[in-house]
């Protein structure tokens, strides 16, 4: 599981882009003579979503089983998949 440690200051940061981003979305909006609500509400979300995706999965935490890609064939065998060769920068192929 994740574990956020989040501090006073992280939260501030967070409340500020939540003010700011729909701020600037109502302003854009007015001036383009859309609607301020929908595009206010919009910037209020988005910011939302995008930590939430990039919270899914921590930096350097392994992919779960269940995400991972595998060979079909080596599953019907019992066996793990090869990982694929990955190619340098020099044109050769290694193993990881």
């Amino acid at each position: 599981m994740i574990h956020f440690s989040f501090t006073d200051l992280g939260y501030v940061y967070m409340l500020l882009i939540w003010l700011i981003a729909p701020a600037i979305g109502i302003y854009h909006a007015r001036k383009k003579n859309l609607n301020p609500y929908f595009w206010g509400f919009m910037c209020f979300i988005i910011p939302l979503c995008v930590f939430a995706v990039v919270g899914i999965r921590a930096a350097g935490e392994p992919v779960p089983a269940m995400f991972r890609e595998e060979d079909p064939a080596a599953q019907e065998d019992g066996q793990q998949a090869e990982r694929p060769s990955v190619p340098e920068k020099n044109g050769t192929a290694s193993r990881s």
